[in-house]
């Protein structure tokens, strides 16, 4: 390989020189003046055919079946305290009145939004009336819920509030796994305008938050194996 670059760089190099003596007559300065202008003129020529050789695989690559690029989607797992919401009666009043659902929907998503961004969290997704946050502090979490469910309360919005912190999968900025299944089933069976949290996030903030904590004891939840043992925040 290493031959074949040698003998490619000869003849680039040399070639010009060879053809420039035999065309042009003159002195050496005029001879090299000529080879360097030889040189200029292939190397250019080499880089407009290698610019357009990319721009055609570019285009053959985008239009090949099966050739869309794949991200590097990184995957990692972390605790985390999981939050969902979900508004009470949203499609009977959808049915009722969709402009003035939607107008309400529209402030309670801004609200939370901004409520969870205030408590060092993050919105990983809505569907319809369904928010579900991400919060690194299962203070942090339920402290978020509490003031957000004490603002929506002025705003005449009733929302059900759970969270529950386990070892989840963090995927291209979604979260995946058990601990975000079991959060949202306790949102399910939490009454509307509460706050339902499970008993491992129990632990954690208990003591660390000005705040009451009601046992309702294990609750059977929809396609969760161990019922988990559920308070409710006063």
């Amino acid at each position: 390989m290493l031959a074949k670059f040698i003998i490619v760089a000869v003849l680039f190099l040399f070639l010009p020189l060879v053809v420039a003596q035999d065309a042009v007559p003159g002195s050496v300065e005029d001879t090299i003046g000529t080879v360097i202008g030889w040189m200029i003129a292939i190397l250019l020529f080499l880089i407009v055919i290698a610019c357009m050789l990319w721009v055609l695989y570019k285009i053959y690559s985008a239009f090949r079946p099966g050739s869309e690029e794949k991200p590097d989607v990184k995957e990692y797992r972390k605790l985390s305290a999981i939050m969902f919401t979900d508004m009470k009666g949203y499609s009977k009043e959808m049915g009722r009145a969709e402009e003035a659902t939607l107008k309400k929907v529209w402030r309670y998503e801004k609200a939370i939004r901004s409520i969870i961004k205030e408590h060092d969290g993050r919105v990983v997704k809505t569907i319809g009336d369904a928010v579900m946050g991400d919060f690194d502090s299962a203070v942090n979490a339920v402290k978020c819920a509490i003031y957000l469910q004490e603002f929506l309360r002025k705003e005449d919005i009733k929302i059900r509030l759970g969270v529950h912190i386990g070892d989840v999968i963090h995927r291209g900025g979604d979260i995946f796994g058990d601990g975000v299944n079991i959060a949202s089933r306790i949102e399910s069976v939490c009454e509307p305008g509460e706050v339902y949290i499970s008993e491992d996030t129990y632990n954690q903030v208990k003591g660390k938050i000005p705040a009451r904590f009601e046992s309702l004891g294990s609750r059977k939840l929809k396609n969760i194996e161990k019922p988990p043992k559920l308070y409710r925040v006063t």
